[in-house]
């Protein structure tokens, strides 16, 4: 019999859908990353650059970036302008199969379980698209508390730069995690899509950001 074979991965969830940046989006990323939401939490660590040094830092190193929106949204205006959050893959080491992730949601007012969704919608597409062993995420010890709720079952510590950041008059901590291939498929996926398809929590507490890129 010939095997049901499905080569394209998928960027549509339950809910959501990962929709490729088109060009008047990097205008609209670079006033939220400007924000007091994201802002020094994130990727400019309160640097503030012109329109043009940002198109060329937010695609630099870059394999896959994709705004996480609503599927009812898609194709409407409404899809276009307001996406609930951002996902990336950047760093990319195809010799000794790994990569990096980050993730922002966009507003405190976004459902977490939509927008955990979309992180793991993109988790599966490149997984699916390149033969990584394993996935990091940089995150900095401020930033931890909002991560926590799903810390331990996302993702395994495997290092710590001991005061890294600087950041309101003070150091701290930048923690490296990492996602494995193997546990992501048969163990962290099919908890996680349990978890989302049950619908989630839309007040359970998630990560605002996911990223401490230097």
């Amino acid at each position: 019999m010939t095997p049901d074979l499905n080569p394209l991965p998928s960027t549509q969830g339950r809910r959501v859908q990962l929709r490729p940046l088109g060009g008047r989006d990097y205008e609209a990323l670079r006033l939220m990353e400007l924000s007091d939401e994201l802002g020094a939490r994130w990727r400019l660590h309160g640097g503030t650059p012109d329109p043009d040094s940002f198109l060329q830092s937010a695609s630099a190193g870059v394999i896959a970036q994709f705004l996480v929106v609503p599927r009812s949204a898609v194709g409407t205006q409404a899809g276009a302008e307001a996406p609930m959050g951002i996902v990336t893959s950047y760093g990319a080491n195809f010799q000794s199969g790994y990569a990096y992730i980050a993730a922002a949601k966009f507003a405190r007012s976004v459902p977490s379980s939509m927008f955990i969704e979309g992180v793991a919608v993109f988790i599966e597409y490149v997984f699916a698209c390149w033969a990584f062993r394993k996935l990091y995420a940089e995150v900095d010890e401020f930033n931890l508390p909002q991560f926590a709720s799903v810390l331990e079952s996302l993702f395994r510590e495997e290092g710590r730069l001991r005061e890294h950041t600087f950041l309101a008059d003070r150091y701290w901590d930048r923690h490296i995690l990492a996602l494995y291939r193997s546990s992501w498929s048969t163990e962290v996926r099919p908890s996680l899509m349990r978890f989302l398809h049950r619908g989630g929590s839309s007040d359970s507490p998630m990560p605002s950001t996911l990223r401490a890129q230097a």
